[in-house]
């Protein structure tokens, strides 16, 4: 992994199209995490009235290089992996801006990390994204519950680290098979309404 600062001029230049990963979590900030971002850019803007060289620090920036076509790769940004390292580990050990990481955020990458940048894809848009979407805010709650099923006792901050563990070995057909089990068990014995409610 090479990392390189930047502005934030030069990362939205519009030389590079960037795509937001499937690992990436969901936007989740508060009106005060807004607030602090405009307080912090107004707070930059007086800074460089007395001096030019006055800058603030945004946060990190993950990318994996795409091909965009032959010979045209899209890399030129904060940080850079090169070929042998999986964004989805990346993701796992970074939390830049503050928010804590959610269990179901850190769950859905370790699925797509198991998978591969490829498999993860399909994964996401066939299997995770319908229950995302059906359960919503619920969703947490539900992967808690479901990772309860064999009568294995966790607190619900602890669903990621059981999940992990479950997963430790698995191969890709594996990881495949958990996440149709998974989906499986949100109308099976169980009707949505009771997650929403729970």
């Amino acid at each position: 992994m090479k990392a390189e600062e930047t502005t934030f001029g030069t990362l939205l230049n519009g030389r590079v199209q960037y795509r937001v990963p499937l690992f990436q979590r969901q936007y989740d900030w508060k009106p005060e995490n807004r607030q602090q971002l405009w307080s912090d850019i107004f707070e930059l803007y007086e800074d460089r009235q007395t001096s030019k060289d006055a800058q603030h620090f945004l946060g990190s920036v993950v990318t994996a290089p795409e091909q965009l076509g032959p010979n045209r790769p899209a890399t030129h940004t904060l940080i850079t992996l090169g070929p042998s390292d999986n964004p989805y580990r990346v993701f796992e050990s970074l939390n830049a801006t503050g928010l804590e990481l959610r269990q179901i955020d850190l769950i859905r990458n370790l699925f797509m990390m198991k998978l591969g940048i490829e498999q993860a894809e399909q994964a996401y848009t066939k299997i995770w994204l319908p229950m995302e979407t059906l359960l919503a805010e619920y969703f947490e709650a539900f992967a808690h519950d479901y990772y309860l099923k064999d009568g294995t006792f966790m607190r619900a901050n602890d669903t990621y680290i059981n999940a992990r563990s479950r997963m430790e070995k698995f191969r890709t057909t594996q990881v495949v098979e958990a996440l149709e089990d998974m989906i499986s068990h949100i109308t099976d014995g169980k009707p949505t309404e009771v997650w929403r409610k729970s």
